[in-house]
């Protein structure tokens, strides 16, 4: 399907929440030829070379990173350009943190760590609920608070959204909107979605996508995403 999208000069990108790193792993074959679009948007690379990032102040890190901490059932993880890094304390974390990061280095310190921090991902084991939007409800008044999964909360800046990340993708390189197709499944997905002429939520998606977007396609179990490409590409 990738090769058919290449012929008919369609560019693909992933975007996702996860890291550059577990990205690139994923989609090694075709890594020179695709954008990715990683963590929720902060971080923009096409063939090897940064075109976009959205980097958070150091303050802002450590102030979050304080109050995390103080909050039981919630582990932290910095996403950083060069790696994302957990505390060698919070043994129960690491494995989780295994599932979504190729690139992880384990710190005494989450407050010493020296990169460009791009988002504060928060797990919380037992689920996210209402307690932990509630705790975080200060946040969001300075920065961008994500529900990325059952389990994952994401902070980034106010202006980091797979939305903004397509928006300068598509003006570096002369893309209109109405020549964009995006699919999504979850809440991060919500600002990319109002940026596409084609949105397309999946089966499985949650209820908000499916309302904001203007089309549908298969679950992520029966390859929606896949399939749909499949028809857009015979008519393109």
């Amino acid at each position: 399907v990738f090769a058919k999208m290449k012929q008919q000069n369609i560019l693909f990108s992933v975007a996702s929440g996860r890291q550059y790193y577990n990205l690139l792993k994923n989609f090694e074959s075709v890594k020179d030829d695709i954008i990715f679009i990683a963590e929720n948007g902060s971080y923009v690379v096409f063939k090897g070379r940064e075109i976009f990032s959205d980097v958070m102040s150091s303050g802002s890190v450590k102030q979050i990173i304080e109050k995390v901490k103080k909050y039981p059932g919630l582990s932290p993880a910095l996403c950083g350009k060069k790696t994302a890094y957990i505390e060698k304390s919070d043994t129960d974390f690491h494995e989780v943190v295994e599932n979504y990061y190729d690139s992880i280095e384990l710190v005494d310190n989450l407050m010493e760590v020296d990169d460009d921090i791009l988002k504060i991902s928060i797990c919380e084991h037992a689920g996210v609920n209402e307690s932990t939007a509630e705790y975080l409800r200060d946040e969001e008044q300075d920065y961008k608070v994500t529900v990325s999964t059952n389990i994952w909360i994401d902070i980034a800046n106010r202006t980091a959204n797979k939305g903004e990340a397509v928006e300068i993708v598509q003006k570096k390189l002369g893309i209109k909107k109405e020549q964009t197709a995006v699919f999504g499944d979850y809440l991060n997905d919500i600002e990319m979605i109002q940026n596409a002429g084609f949105s397309y939520a999946m089966k499985n998606a949650h209820p908000e996508v499916k309302r904001l977007a203007a089309y549908s396609a298969g679950s992520n179990n029966e390859n929606g995403v896949v399939e749909k490409i499949k028809e857009l590409i015979k008519t393109a």
